[in-house]
């Protein structure tokens, strides 16, 4: 099938007696020179095989329950490196456990507790290079969601995040790393759209920053993007303390305490 720009997608289809599929290929070329290609494999007890292959000689093989669930995923670099991730599901269907095999015999795990209403409440994972690290979660008993976040490294790293309510309308994020360039951030969150914050970086140094969410110039303004940068702060720690050397004294860096007066002023 022929599409715009040079974009063309080959199926091919085989099906059992029943006439469901059995097989199936997906093949498609486009525009650029660039194309994708995966194939499905039913089995007879409605799991699933789908098969990917890339450019680049990679090819990734994921294993799908007959429930959906993904169970197994393996991929294979060009000069045979690889890597097999398997998932174990719980009778509720929650994940136990997730493990991540390489070919030089090394592995990475995580394993999942539950409590007894079902909510995750911690996990702890395990890296290939020794490094292991404990997230446990909070939550809170007005509305069910997540009120603390703390991560624990065993390199002695930690990052600490906390909702707390500080009034009907005002809700507040501390968010506070022992290691990085960003030592805490503070998030205010009115109930009016307004999202005011303070970034503290570990140099002493602090940034205040302000926008509304129904404001469509605040949308577009550069400002917005702070609640992504946000995110990358905590995505930037998690990198540093899982290759971060052992502190000496065995014990985390304190980070700052909590500013509660990070610009609860309202502009």
């Amino acid at each position: 099938m022929n599409g715009p720009e040079g974009y063309y997608t080959y199926r091919k289809v085989i099906r059992n007696e029943d006439y469901s599929t059995e097989y199936a290929v997906y093949q498609t070329k486009y525009g650029d020179g660039t194309e994708s290609y995966y194939e499905l494999s039913y089995n007879s007890d409605g799991s699933i095989i789908k098969t990917e292959r890339f450019e680049d000689g990679t090819a990734k093989v994921t294993t799908y329950d007959s429930e959906g669930n993904t169970v197994g995923c393996k991929e294979t670099l060009a000069d045979g490196a690889y890597s097999e991730t398997t998932w174990q599901n719980r009778e509720d269907g929650r994940t136990a456990n997730e493990v991540k095999r390489y070919s030089d015999g090394s592995e990475d795990r995580i394993d999942y507790e539950y409590d007894e209403s079902g909510k995750l409440v911690r996990e702890t994972e395990t890296r290939r290079n020794g490094v292991s690290a404990v997230r446990e979660y909070q939550y809170s008993p007005a509305d069910g969601y997540i009120s603390a976040l703390n991560v624990t490294f065993s390199n002695g790293y930690y990052m600490a995040s906390t909702l707390q309510n500080i009034s009907d309308d005002v809700e507040q994020t501390v968010m506070a790393y022992s290691v990085g360039d960003v030592a805490q951030v503070v998030i205010v969150y009115y109930d009016n759209g307004q999202i005011v914050g303070k970034t503290t970086y570990r140099d002493g140094r602090t940034e205040d920053f302000a926008l509304d969410l129904y404001s469509y110039d605040s949308y577009l303004d550069d400002n917005y993007g702070k609640l992504g940068e946000v995110q990358k702060y905590y995505d930037s720690f998690m990198e540093q303390a899982w290759n971060a050397p052992v502190l000496e004294t065995g014990q985390p860096e304190t980070a700052p305490a909590a500013d509660s007066e990070a610009a609860l002023q309202s502009s």
